[in-house]
């Protein structure tokens, strides 16, 4: 991920009051608004990005280089309310999920912004909702047994006597 040089430094500072915001937004055609959460503790609003996004405690697991396998997004929301795990809950089909990160001294615009990821996997209990999030549906894909049929190849596995 690129980050711009001014908080790329404050980054590195130890007592800098400029720090990241992650903002997760959540759209689906079956909810009236994106569902958008801060993550930031203490409950209320946040106003960023020219709309407010509530407050909830959030651990944002961001892919690392793996050298084998698919690099994983996951989240972990605090739903103590239970307001997020209740909405997602209604849903029928997978929403779409927009993770912008910005700064704290310009919460107007986008530091970065990772889009098109689809909710793949989803726990919810108690107290949390645990989501694995997917750029492509790979587990969608129709697998090569499905396009070829064995009875299109009659020959095949046969041998040249028979």
């Amino acid at each position: 991920m690129t980050f711009s040089a001014d908080l790329v430094d404050a980054l590195h500072q130890q007592n800098s009051a400029d720090g990241l915001l992650e903002l997760i937004e959540i759209t689906h055609p079956d909810l009236a608004e994106p569902l958008r959460i801060a993550n930031e503790r203490g409950g209320g609003v946040v106003n960023a990005l020219g709309v407010q996004w509530a407050k909830f405690a959030v651990d944002l697991q961001l892919p690392d280089e793996l050298e084998e396998g698919t690099p994983e997004v996951r989240i972990v929301f605090s739903n103590v309310s239970g307001v997020i795990g209740q909405t997602l809950q209604a849903l029928t089909t997978t929403p779409n999920v927009t993770i912008y990160g910005v700064k704290f001294s310009d919460l107007n615009s986008a530091e970065q912004t990772l889009s098109s990821f689809i909710i793949e996997n989803i726990t919810i209990d108690l107290t949390t909702v645990s989501v694995k999030l997917a750029r492509e549906p790979f587990s969608r894909e129709p697998i090569p047994s499905q396009r070829f049929l064995p009875q299109w190849f009659q020959l095949l596995g046969r041998s040249r006597s028979e």
